[in-house]
């Protein structure tokens, strides 16, 4: 392979261009490229180019030894040695990871992988001073291994962006809530970070909520705990057409508010495939979009694929339930069908086999369905179990006063008597 075919292989086209002639040899030298090694590429015109920059990075061995191996670069009839053999020298920034914390797999990944160029563009003092910013704020470690290897970008940012935003987040998101700051610091979605967002865009979004759907911080803050991904949406494109779309539908601010809030997911569904789909199940189940119920079983269905819901309404009418009252059931309880198959058909078969119940009940109270068997429905039951022994219970009780009970409330009523 020539000189030049190996650069520009392995050697990304971020380049050095603002750096002069004396800086780009430094560079170069103090990744281990011998100068027998340098002058052959300074002939091929790579150095002192204008036209084209010179990006290094890492060659690290397989161990996790922080030095520079040997390596050779064919040009055609000869060889180049890159490393001489005694080159052992070690590369700070690797050195600097390890001491941080870095997992081995997250510095190969900064310092070998395709967007290494990052890393070797910004000096080790900068590097140093940003992972000195993100442990004072709590990001140390694996931790800010995983956002610089799933956001490298975050490394060309100023000190000063990376400051600044920080303080936004902490001013307006979370000044009390260290979790959450922590939260937004770290988010990645694909390889876009929060923190690599522009100040100005997340501003942006902020008015959106508060301007556009009447929400105060504290709405906000509800948003960003469970979906921080909502930052990094196109502002345009994807959250002013849908709110014009609900708003279309019928929808106010106030509900279109109330619904984000409530199922943040909302804001990710497409429109032609995710909401248009689902205000169509909307109306198989004849369930209005401007109904408490309706937004709830828009905000249910956020979160599961159609086939998916569809595959579980299929499984109610499996186990005898006509699709009349599977209508019924979800018209009243739309989360029910965002329950795994697997696990409807074990509530059914514990109605059935071990409560001796029929299965119209669900129709009366679908939410069994929804609560858990092994930490509410199963414990409860067998408490009234025993209390039926002892002579303590003497009528039998619908499913909705056993489960609809708070804990607090059911030893209070039950599990008090049997002391």
């Amino acid at each position: 392979m020539a000189v030049s075919q190996f650069l520009t292989t392995h050697f990304s086209t971020e380049l050095l261009l603002c750096r002069n002639r004396k800086e780009k040899v430094e560079d170069v030298l103090s990744m281990g490229w011998n100068r027998v090694a340098l002058k052959q590429i300074q002939t091929l015109n790579l150095i002192e180019s204008n036209h084209r920059r010179l990006s290094y990075f890492f060659i690290s061995s397989s161990s996790s030894s922080s030095t520079i191996p040997c390596s050779a670069i064919s040009t055609g009839t000869a060889q180049i040695k890159v490393h001489d053999e005694s080159c052992q020298m070690p590369c700070p920034k690797r050195l600097l990871l390890q001491q941080e914390g870095f997992t081995g797999l997250q510095i190969r990944s900064l310092c070998e992988g395709p967007y290494s160029h990052h890393l070797l563009a910004i000096s080790h003092t900068k590097l140093a001073s940003l992972l000195g910013i993100l442990k004072k704020h709590g990001v140390s470690g694996p931790v800010s291994g995983n956002l610089l290897t799933q956001s490298p970008t975050v490394l060309r940012l100023s000190l000063r962006n990376v400051e600044e935003k920080i303080e936004f987040f902490g001013h307006y998101l979370g000044a009390n809530d260290p979790r959450l700051l922590l939260k937004l610091i770290t988010h990645c979605a694909g390889n876009n970070s929060l923190i690599s967002m522009s100040l100005q865009n997340i501003r942006r979004h902020m008015s959106l909520l508060h301007e556009e759907l009447g929400m105060d911080p504290a709405d906000i803050r509800k948003i960003l705990r469970k979906f921080p991904s909502f930052l990094i949406l196109n502002l345009q494109r994807n959250l002013l057409t849908k709110v014009r779309w609900l708003q279309e539908k019928g929808l106010d601010k106030k509900a279109i508010s109330w619904l984000w809030k409530t199922y943040p997911n909302v804001m990710h569904l497409s429109i032609e495939q995710g909401l248009s789909e689902r205000l169509e199940l909307l109306k198989e189940y004849d369930l209005d979009l401007n109904s408490k119920e309706g937004l709830k079983a828009l905000g249910f269905w956020s979160s599961r694929s159609l086939k998916t819901l569809l595959a579980r309404f299929e499984a109610l009418q499996k186990h005898g339930i006509s699709r009349s009252d599977a209508v019924q059931i979800v018209r009243k309880h739309p989360g029910v069908i965002c329950c795994k198959e697997e696990t409807i058909a074990k509530k059914i078969d514990y109605l059935i086999d071990t409560l001796h119940l029929d299965i119209s009940e669900l129709v009366h109270f679908p939410a069994f369905l929804n609560y858990s068997l092994e930490k509410r429905i199963i414990p409860r039951y067998d408490a009234l179990r025993k209390l039926k022994s002892k002579g303590l219970l003497k009528k039998d009780l619908t499913v909705s006063s056993v489960l609809s009970l708070s804990n607090e409330e059911f030893t209070k009523k039950f599990q008090s008597r049997a002391s």
